[in-house]
């Protein structure tokens, strides 16, 4: 079935089953010394910048849409530098967490993929609506109602149907329901502007 194609392979070597080993066994069995220490040095400066990025981008998302828009009105920039360095540290170690978890995943490409099916629909579903009504003012609740319940909806099919649908139909399935509910609530919110219009 294709759901339970994995993007792994049963046996790297003997005793390394696990694919997200395959590079490391590579390097550590195949290249020489010189060649061993640079491409180290390479991931680990690549992993750095990647997990520094992301940490600085959360960061500022808690810190500026987050914490300065509902707490700190007044512009404060000593808390908000504060903050920031404890939203690093809270986030860099939800990440820690993450990644512990991700040693019990068959690989890492699995997780990965599928947790940007959660994610992906919705923003694919908020892009396609807005270039399908490009120029038209339209009330902002309904966007944001359907990527929330695609979220859910794409979390629950993972969890519940996750052995027979497979991660490359989440952001299908988030998309749709995305589209679907924004529509809908279109469709309501029009029909209240124009009762509205008639009644005055």
């Amino acid at each position: 079935k294709f759901p339970e194609m994995k993007i792994a392979v049963p046996e790297i070597r003997p005793g390394v089953k696990k694919a997200d080993y395959m590079f490391p066994v590579f390097i550590l069995s195949e290249l020489p010394s010189g060649i061993k220490g640079f491409l180290v040095v390479g991931i680990i400066s690549a992993a750095m910048s990647s997990v520094s990025s992301a940490l600085s981008a959360l960061a500022s998302v808690s810190t500026m849409d987050f914490y300065q828009r509902w707490f700190n009105h007044k512009q404060d920039d000593a808390s908000q530098l504060k903050f920031s360095r404890v939203s690093t540290l809270a986030w860099a170690v939800l990440l820690i967490g993450v990644a512990w978890w991700t040693k019990s995943q068959p690989t890492v490409l699995n997780v990965a993929f599928s947790l940007s099916g959660l994610t992906a629909g919705g923003l694919l579903g908020g892009l396609v609506l807005s270039l399908l009504f490009r120029g038209k003012q339209r009330p902002a609740w309904p966007l944001m109602i359907g990527m929330i319940l695609s979220l859910i909806v794409v979390f629950c099919v993972k969890t519940y149907a996750g052995d027979f649908i497979a991660w490359p139909w989440f952001t299908l399935i988030g998309l749709v329901t995305t589209m679907l509910v924004c529509m809908g609530g279109m469709l309501v919110s029009g029909q209240r502007f124009r009762s509205a219009v008639n009644q005055s």
